[in-house]
């Protein structure tokens, strides 16, 4: 923080509310160019795994406070974090992230004495005013660096309609890829108009024809021939149009590579030609002629040679195919589509990985796709998770992630039982669910089947919660008449 020119005030800063400690701020550092507070939270989480809680801890007290401006610098950084900064950033708040790779970049920088990178890094992502005007030899050497981003030039390159958003099908989806890549890939595209007719020999009568333009397309790097029903023919015979013949792809968060064709254009056209030639159905054509009162039927094949195929157009056309790798919680996904129409040639998250079906959303703790059969949000923090890191309370059915559940479990089935619906054994203060509580019938208190004392008047089973209990109704029973007694007994049962 020192090197970013913030001023720290107290560490640690404790909260209070009413004379009271309500919690702890790490760092409370000043600015002293913007006159703005910040608040930082330091962890290094080796004992325990950090959860969204921590957040909405540091949040809730930043609004005691009435900090707008906070550093969240934690080794690790649970998905779910990011979501509920964005929600606060609408609120007009300002948060840095920085992470374990983040901070040792940033250390790198202050190793090599590059202290208003530092700053500025601090500055933009707090909104906070910008560093002081470079001086000439900072901007000579601004100059002499090496540039992070490169603009690349490629002729025939289909445009880029879409970008390295997350899929449109998840509800949550707020992660972006790492190290994405868009891969430029050269394809041959041949277009040819196939013209052949069927005759009657002598009066040149047209039995039959063909008369339809195909197109043939190649990998421009294997020399493969593509089948006429894969994605990548349908692409170029529905948009090479639209390709730009002096394209520009400029890397913005992700690295493009393009790649050369290497087959020769010539000789992988004719090829495509005779291909061509061979996918057009031959035609099968009859006909009649009469000599004196005979007729003779005749019959024959007529095939397209590729002489009957006449070159319109060809082209080599660069196609971009974004390739995203995602690692979200402990899995790993790759998505492939075209950067043009947005279709896709791999996704890794599109089914959901416990029964197949169409994803809904990601778990925001261990990062599994799921359906909306498999996917459940938490009652306190709004987020989604998966069975496995959520838990339903027994009694109101109420959906926790684990972070977030305040409860306890029953002590007869193991059912989580959460805090507003917490129920408690008299005699020996266990928690116990709904379906396992059993009320005593003299007293009426809860009590668990462990402790529960069993009775049968006249046949009908009383369930006390104390031999205290037991015995006071067993002095009102004995007390009775034989009616009494068989009234007293059905009459308690029943209440």
């Amino acid at each position: 923080m020192a090197a970013a020119g913030f001023v720290i005030r107290e560490q640690p800063h404790s909260v209070k509310v009413a004379g009271e400690i309500v919690g702890d701020l790490d760092i409370l550092a000043f600015d002293p160019k913007s006159d703005a507070v910040i608040a930082v939270s330091c962890k290094e989480w080796k004992d325990q795994p950090p959860h969204t809680k921590d957040f909405n801890h540091m949040k809730e007290l930043m609004d005691i406070e009435e900090i707008k401006h906070g550093v969240v610098a934690w080794t690790n950084v649970p998905a779910g974090v990011y979501p509920l900064i964005q929600i606060a950033e609408k609120k007009d708040y300002r948060f840095v992230v920085l992470d374990l790779n983040r901070y040792e970049e940033l250390h790198n920088h202050m190793l090599a004495g590059e202290r208003d990178r530092i700053e500025d890094f601090f500055r933009s992502g707090l909104g906070l005013a910008a560093t002081k005007a470079p001086t000439l030899g900072q901007e000579i050497s601004m100059r002499k660096a090496p540039a992070q981003k490169r603009t690349l030039h490629c002729h025939n390159l289909l445009p880029l309609h879409y970008g390295l958003d997350p899929p449109s099908y998840l509800r949550n989806a707020y992660f972006k890829p790492s190290e994405a890549k868009l891969r430029v890939v050269p394809f041959l595209l041949v277009n040819f108009h196939a013209h052949k007719e069927a005759r009657v020999p002598g009066t040149g009568e047209l039995l039959n024809s063909v008369n339809m333009e195909i197109g043939s397309v190649c990998n421009g790097i294997t020399g493969k021939p593509v089948s006429s029903d894969d994605l990548v023919t349908q692409l170029l015979r529905e948009h090479y149009g639209e390709a730009l013949k002096d394209g520009l792809i400029e890397e913005d968060g992700f690295s493009a590579e393009i790649y050369e064709p290497k087959i020769n254009k010539q000789e992988m056209t004719y090829k495509l030609r005779v291909d061509a030639a061979r996918s057009i159905e031959p035609l099968e054509v009859s006909w009649t002629t009469r000599r004196g009162d005979e007729e003779e039927e005749h019959t024959r094949t007529v095939e397209v040679t590729p002489n009957d195929l006449r070159e319109l157009h060809s082209a080599m056309i660069n196609v971009p195919i974004w390739h995203a790798p995602y690692h979200i919680g402990v899995h790993d996904y790759v998505r492939e589509y075209f950067a043009t129409t947005g279709w896709s040639i791999r996704d890794d998250m599109a089914c959901c990985l416990q029964c197949k079906q169409p994803t809904a959303a990601i778990c925001t703790k261990c990062g599994i796709v799921a359906c909306l059969n498999h996917i459940r949000e938490c009652k306190t923090c709004g987020q989604l998770f998966c069975y496995e890191d959520s838990v339903t309370c027994v009694n109101c059915s109420s959906i926790f992630c684990k972070a977030e559940a305040r409860g306890q479990f029953c002590m007869t089935c193991g059912g989580f039982v959460c805090s507003s619906d917490d129920v408690r054994c008299t005699t020996c203060n266990s928690t116990i669910c709904g379906e396992h509580t059993i009320k005593c019938i003299e007293c009426g208190k809860p009590v668990c089947e462990e402790h529960q004392i069993d009775v049968r008047y006249v046949g009908v089973k009383k369930r006390f919660c104390s031999e205290n209990c037991h015995s006071k109704f067993d002095s009102e029973y004995r007390k009775k008449g034989v009616l009494g007694k068989l009234g007293k007994a059905v009459k308690r049962s029943r209440s």
